[in-house]
């Protein structure tokens, strides 16, 4: 299909920007696809927790414990299955519990909503509608307008420039913004409302240009792909296809984006992966270099990864050693990756702010005590959540944020 026939009239949305993105993953290679990664992180994910558990639980543990620590090989075995339990469950209600923003579930854009919650068309007075409202007129009185975000598809290049639907701040409330004419960003702390981003208002033209518009960051604006108009924190995500609310990321380990409902379950999996990954690494390092390296006769440099690869398919070396390589290094870089990632997720919790605001240190403040932002997250009571196989529903309103002060 010809670019030309992207403005054939009797394609959907949908379709169009389908066609698009697919000629996008063409234009770029493996590593730079997002794509790649969506699929790839999973897999790698479950390889190393279940192969480092099970050969850890079954292989390590029994190893080093021999010659008189015998009695604690059923403990240690026991406490290896718990925390595989609690990962791997967590894991999976972080990739399939559903946060997709639904109007007819979660509410649309209340009467009452100030002159900031809002984009205005040219020369219009954007309607304001309720619950019982239409999600089709809510498209019809915006349908010049939508939200860029980092994976939106609102992208330019030109030279060396790239946007991601940055943010910018600007001092006119409504002025139109080219890509290419943004000034940079500002690394200054603003408000929701000073705080603007440019916004994709309609799919990538033959030319590739993509018309956005400078709105404050904390409004009400229309999805692009999804034709409707979506609250405060509410961004799209390409891979999920689909408006996620108060989306913090896209997580790649899960293959799912962290937002209002699976942020609970996601930051359990977190603290569970961390003393996993602790346990793991304190019990691989003795174990590789007692017991590994003098039983299959391997020099330490072998133990590098693209060394015991190559000597490994040139079979100098067992697969097998290969294989405990692989997966020694990334224990390793997992251990290292999850702590950065928990220690940012508990100041988040306790600033009240997601990865996006923290990173633009946009200001907003929560006026919930601590007590409050954690029912917000992990519910009433928010303990239960770490409990095995027992969870409490987060109590935060995704879509009118009454605690929230931008």
């Amino acid at each position: 299909m010809k670019m030309a026939e992207l403005s054939d009239p009797s394609l959907s949305l949908r379709e169009k920007w389908r066609i698009h993105m697919e000629r996008k993953r063409k234009r770029v290679g493996s590593w730079d696809n997002p794509v790649f990664f969506h699929k790839s992180g999973p897999i790698t994910f479950l390889f190393v927790f279940v192969g480092a558990g099970g050969w850890g639980a079954f292989v390590a543990i029994p190893t080093l414990y021999r010659g008189g620590w015998e009695d604690y090989i059923l403990p240690s075995q026991t406490f290896v299955a718990f925390i595989l339990l609690e990962v791997l469950t967590n894991w999976c209600l972080t990739r399939w519990v559903d946060s997709e923003y639904k109007p007819d579930v979660h509410g649309t854009k209340p009467d009452e909503a100030s002159e900031h919650s809002a984009v205005h068309c040219d020369n219009e007075t954007p309607r304001e509608h309720s619950l019982a409202d239409s999600v089709h007129n809510e498209t019809n009185s915006f349908e010049k307008y939508g939200r860029a975000d980092d994976s939106d598809a609102a992208c330019v290049k030109r030279g060396n420039a790239r946007y991601r639907g940055k943010a910018t701040k600007l001092d006119s409330e409504s002025e139109a913004v080219e890509p290419d004419d943004a000034p940079p960003v500002k690394h200054g702390a603003h408000d929701g409302y000073s705080y603007r981003m440019l916004v994709a208002t309609s799919l990538p033209k033959e030319d590739g240009h993509v018309e956005r518009k400078s709105v404050p960051y904390w409004s009400w604006v229309k999805c692009v792909i999804c034709q409707r108009l979506r609250p405060p924190r509410c961004h799209h995500c390409v891979l999920c296809k689909c408006c996620i609310l108060k989306r913090d990321h896209h997580c790649y380990l899960t293959g799912a984006c962290i937002g209002l409902n699976n942020q609970r379950h996601f930051i359990v999996f977190l603290v569970y992966a961390v003393v996993g990954c602790v346990f793991g690494t304190a019990h691989m390092l003795p174990y590789t270099f007692l017991h590994v390296v003098p039983e299959y006769q391997i020099s330490y440099f072998d133990f590098l990864p693209p060394v015991s690869l190559v000597r490994g398919l040139l079979g100098y070396i067992s697969l097998v050693v290969v294989v405990l390589c692989l997966e020694f290094w990334l224990l390793l870089l997992f251990t290292m990756f999850t702590v950065f990632m928990l220690v940012g997720f508990l100041f988040l919790l306790y600033s009240g702010q997601t990865t996006f605001e923290r990173d633009s240190r946009i200001k907003l403040t929560d006026t919930r005590s601590l007590h409050g932002r954690l029912r917000s997250v992990f519910g009433d009571p928010w303990w239960l959540n770490f409990l095995p196989v027992v969870w409490a529903k987060p109590v935060e309103d995704a879509v009118l944020w009454p605690d929230i002060k931008p």
